[in-house]
């Protein structure tokens, strides 16, 4: 398994993308959105040999805190640590800073808690996340999430 920071073409993007928009656990990801992590240098590519079989990026908040996320494995590749190894590269490029994440995805939570993230009340989260929160409420995410109902409230974890 390899990691790369050079956002691969829009062709070989655009099939993880059609799943993302599928996924019950992101709520929305464009090619957009991926060249902006790309620019900021905050997102790396997973590879097995030459074929792309997922992603993980993160977003400096503040000098503090970064956001990690979003994180995406292939369908057909999961089950075979790679959500793990690139959530463990993403904490690892992150460990200067305190941080954040949200998720609904059972795999991904086990994997926060087993990496020493800790389960938070999401009204005891920091200003600067809540602020990062506020400002991803838009009308076009809303009204994505609507498309993607789910019961199961997001679990939130911030690094001890």
């Amino acid at each position: 398994m390899k990691f790369s920071d050079i956002l691969p073409p829009h062709s070989i993007i655009n099939p993880i993308l059609q799943e993302i928009a599928k996924s019950p656990y992101i709520v929305s990801l464009e090619w957009n959105d991926l060249k902006t992590l790309a620019n900021y240098e905050t997102v790396r590519f997973c590879y097995e040999g030459s074929e792309l079989v997922g992603m993980g990026a993160w977003q400096e908040l503040d000098d503090a805190w970064c956001y990690l996320g979003p994180f995406y494995i292939v369908k057909a590749k999961r089950g075979n640590d790679y959500g793990k190894n690139i959530i463990q590269r993403i904490m690892t490029l992150t460990k200067n800073c305190k941080q954040y994440a949200v998720t609904k995805n059972p795999a991904a939570k086990h994997i926060f808690a087993n990496n020493g993230l800790q389960e938070v009340n999401p009204l005891k989260l920091p200003p600067v996340v809540r602020n990062h929160l506020s400002t991803k409420a838009s009308m076009r995410r809303i009204r994505q999430m609507l498309h993607k109902p789910s019961f199961e409230a997001p679990t939130h974890y911030i690094s001890g």
